[in-house]
Order: structure tokens, then sequence, then C-alpha cells
């Protein structure tokens, strides 16, 4: 009986560490719960006009800080001389010392069409400091949905409930009928 109880306890406390997930409707919701400056996770299939079309959209809380700011999508460009990859239409600079995770821990290992991940900080100027740089490409033969995503993470910057669009990291993120909600406790 004790062994069980503990084994209850540790399942128990298992859970409230781990991030809480809710799906709580449409795009009503969405922006009825939103507001500027505020976190999220938005994924979406880019668009010719540069915006995206958001299939998911999380909403994000608990301790998140300036540097939680990420970016997952598959290389647009790379430009050695300058130390920055593109990817959708956002500039991702290297920190003076950014950490990257490649073969061989070089940037002349990441070329257009790889799926990378970014974490760092989105800066005034519209472009991304990336204090680590991960190759993620296997990634795309157990999800080739990645060929044609983009995922998101930060704060957002402008909400216009009329068009239903969310503006994250210079990228015009269109929110729809079939758009996923969800809420997410870190």
């Amino acid at each position: 009986m004790a062994q069980r109880t503990t084994l209850w306890l540790a399942a128990v406390a298992a859970l409230a560490a781990a991030p809480s997930l809710a799906v709580i409707g449409g795009p009503t919701d969405l922006f009825q719960s939103l507001k500027e400056g505020q976190w999220v996770e938005l994924e979406g299939t880019p668009q010719r006009d540069r915006s995206a079309l958001c299939t998911e959209a999380k909403i994000l809380t608990g301790d998140l800080l300036e540097d939680d700011w990420s970016v997952t999508g598959i290389v647009r460009s790379v430009d050695l001389q300058k130390r920055v990859v593109v990817v959708h239409t956002l500039p991702i600079r290297m920190r003076e010392r950014v950490e990257l995770d490649s073969p061989n821990g070089r940037l002349n290992d990441f070329r257009p069409g790889m799926l990378i991940s970014a974490d760092g900080t989105y800066m005034k100027d519209g472009s991304f400091l990336a204090k680590e740089l991960e190759d993620e490409t296997q990634k795309l033969e157990r999800k080739p949905q990645y060929h044609t995503r983009i995922q998101f993470v930060g704060r957002i910057e402008k909400l216009n409930s009329a068009r239903q669009t969310v503006t994250l990291m210079g990228t015009t993120f269109v929110v729809n009928d079939r758009t996923r909600v969800k809420s997410v406790v870190k």
C-alpha cells in the first residue's frame, strides 16, 4: 500500500512539473485572450505575400525570459561573411559566442533547404540574435510538414482582430477557423 501511495505521489508531482496544455477554442477565443506583448507560439504555412497561414496558436504563460524566443523553419539563404541565415523572411544573426549544433559545429555546415531551430532574442531592428542554432533536418523524415511550415515563439508585436492577424517577429500570421488554439503553462 505504501509503495502504491509513493508511486501515486510521484506521478502527481511529475504532472505538476510538466507543461499543461488546454484547447481553448477558435479564432474568436484567441483574440479575446491575447494582447500585444504576450508570449505565444505560432505555427503556420508561409505565403507568397510574406505572411503565414496560422495552423496552430499556443498562448504561453509562465516564467519566460527575453532570450526564450525561438524560430524553427527551412533555411532560405546563408551569408557566411555576415554570419546570417534566413528562415522565411527573418534574418538570424549569430551572437559572438553562438552554440552551433551541426555535424562539425561550424556555421558553414548550414545550407539552404535544411530544417533549423534557433534560440535567442528578437531585436528591435527586425533581426533575430541567436545564442544557439541547431540542425533539425533529420526531423523532416518523421515530420515532412516542416518542409512547408514555420514555428515562431515570442512576444506579440501587433494584433488585428478585424483582419484576424497576429504579427510576431515581423511575420503576419493569418488566423482562420481551421487554426487550432491552445493554452500552455510552462
